[in-house]
Parts: structure tokens; C-alpha cells; sequence
């Protein structure tokens, strides 16, 4: 890597550490065949390009396309239409583009439709959303309002990783032991994390 090419990757990282200290939050903006808008957080991904060639395997849970070779890594790809049971790729259940994402010690890709972007938002617009959208197997963890009055729904990337998965979720965490002088702060955008 170059100097400019590391002066380029430093600045963005950077730009990105920021937001912490900015109230902000980065949303990568996607469509799944369908007129909603859904989101996830920039954080989680890793990159996003056209879908590859998935080697199909019997016997995956429901979304599940298969399985792909990324850079040495077998990974399996979940179709989010088919998994949230959209009307939108059902036909075919594959996207035509990929989101490759890491949370939780693992690397998944996601086939959507289209990515559209990503925008930069406020805390104070991210919604806990009404119990009916969030009882839907709990896959829409936030909801946020756009400025032209439009709704994005952000999912829970961890909860569909249980669900498809069946990742068990960890509801019994033993007290951190910290010094009474210490204060210990977190926050993360999933029930499941």
C-alpha cells in the first residue's frame, strides 16, 4: 500500500471513529425487490458488490441460498427477500447484489436487491419501532424517518443470524467485576448482542 492509498484508508477511518463522538450513526441504505427501504449498520459491513456464483447445498434453513468462496473463506449467503418472506425476489430468491457482513465472530452475505447508499443520521431520529413491526421474529430493530418522510427499517443482523442459525441467545451474563471507581458503558443495536 502506498502512502496515499494509506492516507486515503486513515482518513476514512477516522471520519468514521467520529461519528461516535458526533451523535451520529451511518446506515447503509437497501432495497429487497420491494418499495420498503431497509438499513443495516455501516459498522457490520464489510463490503458490498455484485452477487458471486453460489454453489447450492441441500438441507439450509429457510433463505438460505448456499454457500461462496470469498477470498479463502467459505461463507453462506442468506436471500433477505426469501428469509423475510418479501414478495419482491421470490422468484428467483437471489439478488442481484451482495452485502458481506461481520458481527458476532462470523461473516455472512446477504443478497439483496439493490444497495442504495449510505446516509448519516442523528441518534435522537432512530426509533424503537411500534411492537408490531418489531414482533415480526423481531428483525426490524430500529426505525428511522428520512427527511423527505420516508421510513427506513433497520434489521437486526444478529437476530436473523439466530434465527436462520438457530444461534442461541445469551440471556444469562455473569456481573463484570470493575473497580467501583469505573464506569462501563454499552450499546449495541441488537436484542440478540
Amino acid at each position: 500500500m502506498d502512502f496515499a492509498e494509506n492516507k486515503n484508508l486513515l482518513d476514512s477511518i477516522d471520519a468514521r471513529t467520529r461519528l461516535a463522538g458526533s451523535n451520529k450513526m451511518e446506515i447503509l441504505l437497501f432495497s429487497l425487490g420491494t418499495r420498503e427501504v431497509f438499513g443495516i449498520n455501516v459498522f457490520k459491513v464489510r463490503e458490498v458488490g455484485r452477487t458471486p456464483r453460489i454453489t447450492k447445498t441441500p438441507n439450509m434453513p429457510r433463505g438460505v441460498e448456499g454457500l461462496i468462496s470469498l477470498r479463502g473463506n467459505v461463507i453462506p449467503v442468506i436471500s433477505l427477500a426469501a428469509f423475510m418472506d418479501t414478495k419482491g425476489n421470490q422468484q428467483t430468491g437471489l439478488g442481484k447484489t451482495m452485502m458481506v457482513a461481520e458481527y458476532s465472530k462470523r461473516t455472512l452475505g446477504f443478497l439483496v436487491h439493490e444497495a442504495d447508499g449510505i446516509i448519516r443520521v442523528d441518534w435522537e431520529r432512530v426509533k424503537a419501532p411500534e411492537s408490531v413491526i418489531s414482533g415480526n421474529q423481531g428483525l426490524i430493530t430500529a426505525v428511522i424517518n428520512l427527511d423527505g418522510g420516508g421510513l427506513v427499517s433497520i434489521l437486526d443482523v444478529e437476530q436473523i443470524l439466530a434465527n436462520a442459525f438457530g444461534e442461541a441467545m445469551i440471556v444469562d451474563i455473569a456481573p463484570a467485576r470493575v473497580d467501583p471507581d469505573t464506569s462501563v458503558f454499552f450499546v449495541d443495536d441488537s436484542v440478540v448482542a
